[in-house]
C-alpha cells in the first residue's frame, strides 16, 4: 500500500507558542507527528510539506489597509466591503477581492504578519524538520517542499488554489501540478496547521478537483489543531 504524508504549514509562526499566529496545541501535534514518521517511516513513500509564504505587503496584513486617519486595522479585524478600511496597494484588485469573497459568504480576516519569506517564523518546526530529513537520508524517498500564498492580492489557505484567482490559467496549472504530487497513492495521511483553515481548505479542494484522490485522504487526528 503506497502512502503519501501531506503536512500542511508546519511552520514556527503557527507551531511555536511564541509564533506570530500560534495555534494552540500545534507544538504537541508536530511532536506526535514526528514520532509517527520515526516509528512508521517505512510505510511512507513520499512526504509533502506545504509552506505558507508571504511578502510584507499582503492583502491580509494590517499594513495593506488604512482608515481616513491613516490607522491600520488590528489583527483579526473583519473587512467586508472597504467602506471604513481602504486598500493602500493594488486597489482595484482589493475591491474586486472583497466583492468576490462576499459572494462566497466570507469576509477578509486581517492576520498578524506571519510566515514572511526567509524569517524564522517561515521555517519548518525544527524537530519535525530533523525527523523528515533523517527519513529522507534513511529511505532515499521523495520529499517535496511546496510554497503557497506568495501572491499579495489574495489569500491562499488551500495549497491547491487561492481564494480568488486573478490569473485563471496560471492557477489552474498550479493546482494540477499540486494534485499530480498526490497521484498513485492508496492513502494520503494529512496533518498540519490549522485544522479549520489551511488543512480544511486544502482537503476540500483536493476532493472537489479530484474525488478519486480525495477518497484516499485520512486526517491524522492528534496531529492537527484549530485556531
Amino acid at each position: 500500500m503506497k502512502t503519501c504524508l501531506l503536512i500542511v504549514d508546519p511552520q514556527n509562526d503557527f507551531v511555536l507558542p511564541a509564533g506570530s499566529l500560534a495555534v494552540k496545541g500545534a507544538e504537541e501535534d508536530m511532536q506526535r507527528l514526528a514520532e509517527i514518521v520515526k516509528g512508521r517511516g517505512g510505510e511512507i513513500d513520499k512526504i509533502i510539506i506545504t509552506l505558507d509564504s508571504h511578502h510584507p505587503i499582503h492583502i491580509a496584513s494590517p499594513i495593506y489597509w488604512e482608515d481616513e486617519d491613516g490607522n491600520h486595522p488590528q489583527p483579526f479585524t473583519l473587512i467586508a466591503d472597504g467602506s471604513r478600511w481602504m486598500p493602500r496597494f493594488y486597489k482595484e484588485k482589493a475591491y474586486e477581492y472583497l466583492k468576490l469573497i462576499k459572494e462566497k459568504g466570507k469576509s477578509l480576516i486581517i492576520w498578524p504578519p506571519h510566515t514572511l519569506f526567509g524569517s524564522g517564523g517561515w521555517s519548518v518546526y525544527e524537530p519535525l524538520f530533523e525527523t523528515v530529513n533523517n527519513w529522507v537520508l534513511e529511505t532515499g524517498r521523495e520529499f517535496v517542499a511546496y510554497p503557497k500564498g506568495e501572491e499579495p492580492t489574495t489569500e491562499m489557505f488551500s495549497a491547491v488554489q487561492p481564494e480568488v484567482s486573478f490569473d485563471e490559467e496560471r492557477d489552474r496549472v498550479a493546482a494540477n501540478n499540486f494534485i499530480r504530487h498526490l497521484e498513485g497513492f492508496d492513502r494520503i495521511w494529512v496533518a498540519g496547521e490549522a485544522e479549520n483553515y489551511c488543512v480544511k481548505e486544502t482537503v476540500e479542494d483536493i476532493k472537489e478537483l479530484r474525488g478519486d484522490i480525495g477518497e484516499n485522504i485520512e486526517i491524522l487526528k492528534g496531529c492537527t489543531s484549530s485556531i
